[in-house]
């Protein structure tokens, strides 16, 4: 509120953002059950690839459906939504990944990107759970992709389940 001569009578209020409610400490990036609401899926690739988050020719680890990656050349997709992720910034990335090649993984924020690799899992469903401390100089108060993968050779590899997550 402000008088007549435009001067402010109350202080101003701050407001702050927080990270998104999580349930039990865990935001859901990608499941059957879908992807954290507002966010968007988006692939890239360098020839002809294949994406499919509704896949199941395949048994996964949690339901019934997966999401598939194939292509000719290098091929990845992510989750994006701009959020406030620094309440997780102790916490993990967990996720069950199948891939015979090693796999790129990426967070970013506006103009920072910072990467890990996770080696080949032989073919097999194996759970991983990274640490988001791996990610540093990631501005996770204005994150915008919150998961992404990559592989940078020809291969076919399935991403299930996907959640930032308080505990290991």
């Amino acid at each position: 509120r402000f008088d007549d001569k435009g001067i402010g009578l109350e202080p101003e209020t701050m407001i702050r953002m927080l990270a998104p409610p999580a349930t039990g400490g865990v935001i859901n990036l990608y499941s059957d059950a879908g992807t954290l609401a507002g966010s968007s899926i988006l692939v890239w690739n360098g020839a002809a690839a294949t994406f499919n988050g509704n896949y199941t020719g395949i048994t996964p680890p949690e339901g019934t459906m997966s999401f598939l990656t194939t292509g000719a050349s290098w091929q990845g997709w992510g989750v994006f939504k701009t959020n406030n992720m620094s309440a997780y910034s102790a916490g993990y990335i967990k996720f069950w990944v199948r891939s015979s090649i090693q796999l790129k993984m990426d967070l970013e924020s506006a103009g920072v990107k910072r990467t890990t690799y996770i080696p080949s899992t032989t073919n097999n469903w194996v759970a991983k759970s990274i640490p988001v401390s791996t990610f540093s100089g990631v501005v996770l108060s204005n994150l915008y992709g919150l998961f992404e993968i990559t592989a940078e050779a020809p291969t076919t590899f399935y991403i299930d389940d996907v959640k930032w997550s308080l505990t290991p």
